[in-house]
């Protein structure tokens, strides 16, 4: 309620916040008196660095914090709990020091611990986490490298010792942990770039079996495992070098069948899968240098969106890596693109259908080839991971 004024000089009814008035200096009035509704419990429109979190609010620092990780060139990166705290920990692999890192996290604050495996004794390209020895409460790798892949068994402290290497026909453009038969641990599939082929190897022959191959009409880049026609077994999706195409290997149960394929945006180089659209399928996003395509999985097939900008030119700040995350906490997963000089936010509707969030892309101090999500400091939302070429992870934590 407002008290009336004289009536001379305008309008002089006193703003009660909480009212449903929008007066005076009131930016809204919602009728109530909470926070992070859209409209604040002291009737100010949500804003970054105002201590608050609104749905749909993302708020980046302006400045990355950089970790040293005692490494030269690191080729990959992942997240996980390779210590057991149910915390997930940074795992760096590093080409030209031939070095494993983990960089274990408190739960709250920076990496603070780096602890180096000598299990790696070669030069090695990409890696996965995985379940391959059997023991589900420890966290093992499966690392690729020029003709050979090794599985690493975890100790449950971030430490890592071999448990099984196996020779392949050449070099390896990505490496992915599957489960092929829908039961027992892991299995392990290899892009091949020489042979131009993907393989796979069952669990049951690990120790001995070389790889399966499979024709992949062109040099592979990226591969992901993901349940892709609704039964409960693990198939392949991939893309090459210079095409405009998602393959598709459906598994079977006993193999794999001819590869099916989605038309996509031209040169895609990086591929990931995850649930876009909130109905429990697996959908595609492929990234290429104008953006990001979604293909959302639409009963047996997918319906390709138009690509999604990722605002930056071609020949700047190339997009490199994808990952994904409920980034602004509507609980819809959003996709965040690694651009080499930049990072970008593509925020999702519910449906698949991503748009740029404001202020990005937003420029990194330095270059960055893969990304990943994980909250940080503990405050409940997501933050960025990014590991670069010249030995660094960049932390990049949202700012309420």
């Amino acid at each position: 309620m407002g008290s009336g004024g004289s009536g001379q000089g305008g309008d002089t009814t006193m703003a009660i916040c909480g009212d449903g008035k929008v007066q005076g200096d009131e930016e809204c009035d919602d009728n109530n008196s909470v926070d992070a509704d859209g409209c604040e419990a002291d009737c100010t429109l949500p804003k970054c660095d105002n201590g608050i979190v609104d749905p749909g609010e993302v708020c980046f620092v302006s400045d990355a914090a950089v970790i040293e990780t005692g490494n030269n060139s690191l080729v990959d990166l992942v997240m996980a709990d390779c210590n057991g705290d149910q915390i997930l920990d940074a795992l760096v692999l590093n080409s030209t020091d031939i070095q494993l890192t983990a960089l274990l996290h408190g739960g709250s604050g920076p990496f603070t611990d780096r602890l180096d495996s000598s299990a790696i004794t070669f030069a090695a390209s990409s890696m996965t986490v995985g379940e391959f020895d059997g023991n589900s409460a420890t966290t093992d790798l499966a690392v690729g490298h020029n003709g050979k892949f090794n599985v690493l068994k975890g100790d449950g402290a971030c430490g890592f010792s071999l448990l099984t290497g196996r020779p392949t026909k050449g070099p390896s453009s990505d490496i992915v942990a599957f489960n092929l038969d829908g039961v027992g641990q892991d299995d392990v599939a290899i892009s091949f770039q020489d042979s131009n082929s993907v393989g796979y190897v069952s669990h049951w022959v690990l120790g001995g079996g070389a790889p399966v191959e499979m024709g992949a009409a062109g040099t592979p880049v990226a591969l992901v495992a993901a349940k892709l026609d609704g039964d409960e077994l693990d198939d392949l999706a991939y893309i090459v070098d210079q095409g405009t195409t998602i393959f598709i290997r459906y598994n079977y149960g006993g193999g794999f069948l001819s590869p099916s394929k989605i038309d996509v945006s031209a040169n895609p180089v990086a591929l990931a899968s995850a649930d876009l659209n909130g109905d429990d399928k697996a959908d595609l996003m492929s990234l290429n240098a104008s953006g990001v395509t979604v293909a959302v999985k639409m009963g047996a097939g997918f319906l390709v969106k138009p690509p999604a900008s990722v605002g930056v030119s071609s020949g700047t700040f190339e997009p490199s890596a994808l990952a994904t995350a409920d980034v602004d906490g509507d609980g819809d997963l959003d996709v965040v693109t690694a651009n080499v000089g930049s990072t970008s936010i593509l925020l999702n509707d519910g449906s698949g259908n991503l748009s740029l969030a404001s202020g990005f892309p937003l420029v990194l101090p330095q270059p960055a080839t893969r990304v990943a999500t994980t909250d940080v400091d503990g405050d409940g939302t997501a933050d960025l991971v990014f590991s670069t070429s010249n030995g660094k992870l960049l932390l990049l934590g949202q700012s309420p």
